[in-house]
């Protein structure tokens, strides 16, 4: 099992959000709100409760496993999800 992430203070909680969570469609910061970040603001990282999917990638930088787009509101970051799934960028 991999190590779970939890942001050190509120300054870099905040980064996290801004890098992963509000381009993600698993939060729309209205009506739908993504499990994984309500979980992380109400568990500690030991909890059982506290969600696996904020971890560490192979190079030790902080991931959301869950996170993914809707290539029609984000084509340019959906498009940089595929090229580091190792899909070629023809064009």
């Amino acid at each position: 099992m991999s190590k779970k992430y939890c942001p050190s203070n509120g300054t870099e909680g905040a980064d996290f959000i801004s890098a992963w969570c509000v381009d993600c469609a698993n939060e729309d910061w209205g009506d739908k709100n993504c499990p994984i970040l309500t979980a992380t603001m109400v568990y500690d990282a030991d909890e059982d409760e506290y969600p696996p999917e904020w971890t560490y990638n192979e190079d030790g930088q902080p991931v959301c496993t869950a996170f993914t787009v809707d290539p029609d509101e984000h084509p340019g970051r959906a498009m940089k999800l595929r090229e580091q799934a190792g899909q070629m960028r023809l064009f």
